[in-house]
């Protein structure tokens, strides 16, 4: 509703009293139904007239700006969403082509040979190298300390507010591989971090609905972990939107992947 205008000018009359009640009205945020247009105000009463909800939006902006989406935290490790889409299809794709009187957890097995194998093809392609240390499966990244390996999660996989665990106990050379890791407690903090190589995971876990196979998806760093322990401590988490294969069934999805072997590492 309208001022009247004899309550409009209560105040005084000319610029002066009009000023003073752009100000009055501006400090309420919004009036009359319409937002205050405030670069011509501003122009003609310099000064901080600004509209509370025009701060409030300023402030989400500078937030959102400050908060780094998804695709920009995968940007800092060297890289892309569309390389770990082709590269969980291809494991789903093998997956799927099984043999039916296949072992029990052949399902499981080619699709982290594939998964593994056509995500260091893609990456080598673009200057990655591959990295068979301990038959440890990972690729290291060009300029940056930067390895990344293959990892099955669970069910709270690509859920930043769920606890996220590996699907078993890790060997000596994978936790050799993370005791240069960041710990949870130093993450906003850049230099207490060690300098040696950051171990990050490709973290999957496939889940079968009845009318399509959805696997659950993040790119995450874990803290130093003992060996023959399950990983359930993160440093970093990315976690990414799940990928859907409609009217798609495979076996044994909960079977085991990854196989990890038992090595004596030297001193």
């Amino acid at each position: 509703m309208q001022r009247p205008p004899d309550r409009q000018l209560r105040r005084g009359a000319g610029t002066a009293g009009a000023a003073h009640d752009l100000r009055r009205r501006l400090g309420r945020g919004w009036r009359g139904g319409a937002r205050v247009d405030v670069a011509v105000h501003e122009q003609q009463f310099p000064g901080n007239v600004r509209p509370r909800r025009y701060r409030r939006s300023m402030t989400n902006a500078a937030f959102r700006k400050l908060t780094p989406s998804a695709d920009e935290q995968l940007a800092d490790l060297g890289l892309r969403r569309a390389v770990l889409d082709r590269a969980i299809a291809a494991g789903i794709d093998a997956r799927a082509a099984s043999p039916p009187f296949g072992p029990t957890n052949a399902p499981g097995l080619l699709d982290w040979i594939h998964r593994v194998g056509t995500l260091r093809q893609l990456l080598a392609a673009e200057g990655w190298q591959r990295l068979d240390h301990w038959n440890a499966g990972l690729i290291r990244h060009p300029s940056r300390p930067v390895l990344l390996g293959t990892l099955q999660g669970n069910r709270g996989t690509g859920s930043p507010e769920a606890p996220l665990r590996s699907d078993y106990a890790k060997g000596p050379a994978i936790a050799a591989m993370m005791r240069d890791n960041d710990h949870d407690q130093f993450a906003l903090f850049e230099n207490v971090r060690t300098e040696g190589f950051k171990l990050w995971f490709l973290v999957t876990y496939p889940l079968q609905l009845e009318d399509r196979l959805v696997v659950l998806r993040e790119v995450s760093q874990p803290e130093p972990t003992p060996q023959n322990q399950v990983i359930e401590r993160w440093a970093h988490r990315i976690p990414l939107p799940p990928m859907e294969f409609p009217q798609l069934r495979t076996p044994n999805v909960d079977g085991p992947e990854e196989v990890d072997f038992p090595i004596a590492l030297r001193r």
